[in-house]
C-alpha cells in the first residue's frame, strides 16, 4: 500500500503540469570531508548524481554560502567540524527545492575552486570546494560585486495630492531582510 502512494502522487506531478523542480527527488550526499589550515581549506562532497550549485559571499561575519538543489545529508554533521579557515558550520533545508551550507570564515576568504568532478569509479560525483585567506578589501569586493539572482524590475508607486491617504509628515522606510533558516546572519555587536 506505501508504494501507491508515490506511484499515485508521480502521476497527478505528469498529468496535472507540476514543474519537474518539485517532482525530483534529493540529491544525497553521502559522504564529507573537511581539511585544512589557517590559510587554506578545502570541503569535499561526495554525491551519487551531479549537483548544480551558487557559491555566495556575505558579511559580518565573513560567510561563504553555498546553495545547491535540495539535498539528503547522509553523513554525520561531525565529518563537517569546523577546521581550518572556519569558525562554524552550518547546513540544511532552505525549502522544498533548495539546501544551503553556510561556513562562517575566521578572516576574510575567497573560494580558490568550486566545482564537480566524475569520482574515480567513474559512477559518482564529487563537489570541491578550495577557500584561502584573503584581504578584507578583497572580500568587501567580492561581496559588493556578487550577484545572487536576476534583479527583479523596479516599479515606484505614485500618490496624488488629492490622495486622502497621502501623509505630509517627513517618515522614514526601515527595510530589516532578516535572516531565516540555517542562517542566522551577525551575532554579537
Amino acid at each position: 500500500r506505501a508504494l501507491v502512494v508515490p506511484v499515485f502522487l508521480s502521476a497527478v506531478t505528469v498529468l496535472c503540469g507540476v514543474p519537474q523542480a518539485f517532482a525530483l527527488e534529493p540529491l544525497i550526499a553521502s559522504q564529507a570531508r573537511i581539511i585544512g589550515d589557517e590559510a587554506r581549506t578545502r570541503i569535499v562532497l561526495d554525491f551519487a548524481e551531479e549537483p548544480e550549485f551558487d557559491v555566495h559571499y556575505l558579511d559580518s561575519p565573513a560567510r561563504i554560502v553555498v546553495d545547491f538543489p535540495a539535498v539528503n545529508f547522509a553523513f554525520p554533521a561531525s565529518d563537517l567540524k569546523p577546521t581550518g579557515l572556519f569558525s562554524d558550520i552550518r547546513f540544511g533545508s532552505m525549502g522544498q527545492n533548495s539546501t544551503r551550507i553556510v561556513l562562517t570564515a575566521k578572516k576574510p576568504v575567497q573560494v580558490a575552486v568550486a566545482e564537480t568532478k566524475k569520482g574515480e569509479d567513474g559512477a559518482a560525483f564529487r563537489f570541491v570546494l578550495d577557500t584561502e585567506i584573503t584581504t578584507k578589501a578583497k572580500f568587501a569586493e567580492l561581496v559588493k560585486t556578487q550577484q545572487w539572482q536576476t534583479p527583479a524590475p523596479v516599479t515606484t508607486a505614485a500618490i496624488t495630492p488629492g490622495d486622502k491617504t497621502a501623509r505630509q509628515a517627513e517618515f522614514v522606510i526601515a527595510v530589516d531582510a532578516g535572516h531565516g533558516g540555517i542562517d542566522a546572519g551577525a551575532t554579537g555587536g
